[in-house]
C-alpha cells in the first residue's frame, strides 16, 4: 500500500463519519441543514483537494496504519509462546523453535503413532520446514499454534520427509528445501542437509547419527507413543 506513510492521520478518526466530518464546512451545514447530506457532499469530494476514501478503504487503511504503529503480533513471535508445555515432546520442540527459525539448528522429528483404530503411522518431519509452511498458512501446513497448545496432535503426513503406514504398506519419501532424502543400499535411510552437505543417519544402532548431530529420545509423553529428535547444528549461537 503506497499511501501508508500518509495514512497515519486516519488513526485520529474513530469512525468513517468522523473522517467525513473533517471535510464538512460551515457553509455545507448552513445550506444543507443536515449533517447526513453534508457528509454525502464530503464523500463525493466537493470539498477535498485529494481523492476521498470509501468506507471500506478508510477502514482498511486505518487498520493497516494502526497495526504499523501498534503491532498485535510480534515479528518474531513463536508458535510456542504462551503455551502450557506439559508434554515432554512439546517442551523439547519449544526449546528448539527459535534456533530452527533463525537457522542455527535443523531438527528432524521422528514420530510413531497408533490411531484409534490401531493403525500404526510413523514418519520424519523437517521441523523448520513445517514451521515455515505454518507461518505462510499453506493449506497443507501443520497448525503449530494448536499443536503447542495441545489442541491438535502432531502427525507425520504423506508430504513430510518420510511417511509409513504399517497397515497399508504405503511408504513415501519427500525432499524439502533443507534436506534431500536418500535411500542408501548400505546405510539405509539418510538425510543430506542441503546447507552444509552433512549427512544424518537415523539408524538407532549407530553410536551417533552424524557430524554435528545429536539424537534425543523423548520418554514419558502421554500424547505421543515414540518420539526421537535429531538436532543438526548449522552454526553456533553467539
Amino acid at each position: 500500500m503506497n499511501s501508508t506513510f500518509t495514512d497515519f492521520h486516519l488513526i485520529q478518526f474513530n469512525t468513517y463519519d468522523d473522517y467525513l466530518d473533517s471535510y464538512v464546512t460551515n457553509d455545507d451545514l448552513r445550506n444543507l441543514r443536515s449533517s447526513k447530506y453534508a457528509r454525502l457532499v464530503a464523500e463525493l469530494g466537493y470539498n477535498a483537494t485529494t481523492e476521498m476514501l470509501t468506507k471500506d478503504d478508510f477502514e482498511q487503511r486505518k487498520a493497516f496504519a494502526t497495526e504499523l504503529l501498534n503491532p498485535t503480533r510480534k515479528g518474531h513471535e513463536l508458535f510456542s509462546d504462551g503455551a502450557d508445555l506439559r508434554d515432554p515432546l512439546l517442551k523439547e520442540l519449544a526449546d528448539r523453535e527459535r534456533s530452527n527459525r533463525v537457522g542455527m539448528l535443523s531438527t528432524i522429528i521422528f514420530l510413531r503413532h497408533v490411531t484409534k483404530r490401531g493403525v500404526e503411522i510413523s514418519g520424519y518431519i523437517d521441523f523448520e520446514w513445517s514451521l515455515r509452511m505454518s507461518r505462510s498458512r499453506h493449506e497443507d501446513a501443520v497448525d503449530w499454534g494448536a499443536v503447542f497448545k495441545g489442541k491438535r496432535h502432531l502427525w507425520p503426513s504423506k508430504k513430510d520427509l518420510g511417511y509409513y503406514n504399517w497397515k497399508t504398506g504405503v511408504s513415501l519419501l519427500n525432499d524439502t528445501e533443507n534436506y534431500k532424502v536418500i535411500s542408501d543400499p548400505m546405510q539405509g535411510l539418510i538425510f543430506l542437509n542441503r546447507h552444509d552437505r552433512k549427512v544424518i543417519c537415523p539408524d538407532p544402532a549407530l553410536e551417533t547419527p552424524g557430524v554435528n548431530t545429536t539424537r534425543t529420545v523423548i520418554l514419558d509423553s502421554p500424547r505421543y507413543n515414540h518420539c526421537v529428535l535429531y538436532d543438526h547444528v548449522l552454526r553456533k549461537m553467539v
